[in-house]
């Protein structure tokens, strides 16, 4: 059995059409601006600065000063009708590796919980598979230019065949770029005479004709949308600490890497936690519900025409009902005992749904990892009998929830942990109370369903 948040998906896309009306009304603006466009408003770029400031309070002023103010960096910002900022995305984009950075991404603290972090990062999706595909034409284009009468004395290989010129022209590229030190704009060469081929003075992405980070303003929804496709898939890629892994998950990234060509290319930070994002080209993430609904009625159309799963049937005597093979359409190719509709796979599929609001949940922060004895030696002494989302988790995996109170009695252990070891002012035993409250509102939500599979061992 498959458990379905109708409610909260209700919620959310409430949410995501009220966020488009007031796109549309103007009440919120999308700007796109970078320093190294001169016609950027350095005003601007301190209220962004400002921002991050305020809602990542533990990254140091300096170091986000220098972020928002890297000429290579662009920033996404969500604007109310005011002119104040309600939320902003600095990023890095990557489009020779399709990759971009998240440097940081933030909402201001009197807009959360409103959808602005999920809409900015669909946006944000939306806006990097246009600027990818554009910055592949443009390269295709100067390859074209550059490159179109190879001859042997070069080693270059003459193609007049037009389907294989785009893999030619893309090798060629990758051959040529790779020779580039991006660091320090130098080209690496064993010829002494033919090393300062690059001005130092001038910055690598013009010399080498990456598309420049011009600031731009999103007129209307559609227009951010891309209906070019590239073969190679795009990703996002961001250093997530504790606090931000919840928000992360539920925009798509997970911690799980697959893709490993950011390696190099971005700097390593301490005690955060890589995560990726794949960005699919099928997927209009502005329209995400509308797709998700279209994906649906295309399955509900397949079953209907292919399996009959609609078609009715009466029963005029039901006390002629001994087996599930005295139902009218059933045969005995169907083996019951195997139903997705079975007590313990309803279990399980519960136990699942539950796990996943609790990690995604924005309070499950200080539950998601073990507690790391260098933060807090004297944590073991206190607590003989830890617990987290992690381990119980592998417990589930493993198939050792045979009953759901198990399992609460492992998250209960885990929250009770947590309010033993911390005073009630702290933001870990808030969290700890705001993760009881969702729990409990799963449970209760699930109330009627839970009884019936309890009935029967």
């Amino acid at each position: 059995m498959i458990f379905c948040e109708k409610e909260e998906s209700s919620a959310k896309i409430k949410k995501e059409l009220l966020l488009h009306e007031n796109f549309k009304n103007g009440n919120i603006k999308i700007r796109f601006v970078s320093p190294s466009d001169p016609t950027t408003d350095p005003n601007l770029l301190v209220k962004i600065k400002i921002l991050f400031q305020k809602q990542l309070s533990k990254m140091p002023r300096g170091y986000i000063l220098r972020q928002v103010f890297d000429k290579k960096h662009t920033n996404l910002v969500l604007l109310n009708s005011f002119d104040n900022i309600i939320g902003a995305i600095c990023y890095r984009p990557f489009y020779h590796k399709y990759f971009i950075e998240i440097v940081f991404c933030a909402v201001d603290q009197n807009y959360q919980v409103k959808g602005i972090g999920s809409f900015m990062m669909d946006v944000l999706k939306e806006n990097i598979k246009t600027e990818t595909v554009q910055y592949h034409k443009l390269y295709k284009e100067t390859f074209r230019r550059e490159y179109d009468k190879f001859d042997i004395q070069n080693g270059m290989k003459i193609c007049n065949n037009e389907s294989e010129q785009p893999k030619l022209y893309k090798e060629t590229f990758r051959r040529e770029y790779d020779k580039f030190d991006i660091q320090n704009g130098i080209k690496i060469s064993n010829n002494e005479s033919e090393q300062p081929v690059l001005d130092k003075e001038k910055d690598v992405y013009d010399v080498l004709g990456i598309i420049p980070n011009k600031n731009k303003s999103i007129d209307t929804l559609p227009a951010i949308s891309q209906n070019e496709k590239l073969f190679e898939n795009v990703y996002l890629i961001t250093y997530a600490d504790n606090s931000a892994i919840g928000y992360f998950r539920k925009q798509g990234f997970k911690k799980e890497i697959s893709f490993t060509d950011w390696i190099g290319h971005i700097k390593d930070y301490e005690g955060g936690t890589i995560m990726q994002c794949k960005v699919f080209w099928d997927i209009n993430y502005i329209y995400k519900f509308d797709s998700i609904r279209k994906k649906k009625d295309d399955l509900l159309t397949i079953l209907e025409n292919e399996h009959g799963y609609n078609k009715t049937y009466e029963i005029s005597d039901y006390s002629s009902i001994r087996t599930y093979l005295d139902i009218p359409g059933a045969d005995n190719t169907m083996n019951m005992g195997n139903d997705m509709r079975n007590r313990n796979n309803c279990l399980n599929g519960f136990i699942d749904l539950l796990i996943s609001e609790l990690v995604n949940d924005p309070s499950s922060w200080p539950f998601l990892e073990p507690v790391n004895t260098k933060d807090v030696p004297e944590y073991y002494d206190v607590i003989k009998n830890p617990t987290d989302l992690s381990k119980i988790s592998k417990k589930f995996l493993e198939g050792k929830y045979k009953d759901l109170d198990l399992f609460i009695s492992d998250i209960h252990l885990m929250l009770n942990n947590c309010y033993k070891f911390n005073s009630r002012e702290t933001e870990y035993y808030k969290c700890a109370l705001r993760l009881n409250d969702k729990l409990e509102e799963k449970l209760k939500a699930y109330e009627m369903s839970i009884r019936k599979w309890r009935l029967k061992e």
